[in-house]
């Protein structure tokens, strides 16, 4: 899969951790980016 990123926000609740939300990101290297780009738009 390569490189990833995540965010994920927790709360208490009732004395227990609660997993609210979560988020994963796969990264593409700014050299891809304008190949990346061209892949989108063409869909």
């Amino acid at each position: 899969m390569g490189d990833c990123r995540s965010t994920g926000v927790l709360r208490i609740n009732n004395g227990q951790w609660q997993l609210e939300h979560y988020q994963l990101s796969v990264t593409i290297d700014n050299d891809l980016m304008p190949e990346f780009l061209e892949i989108i738009k063409s869909k």
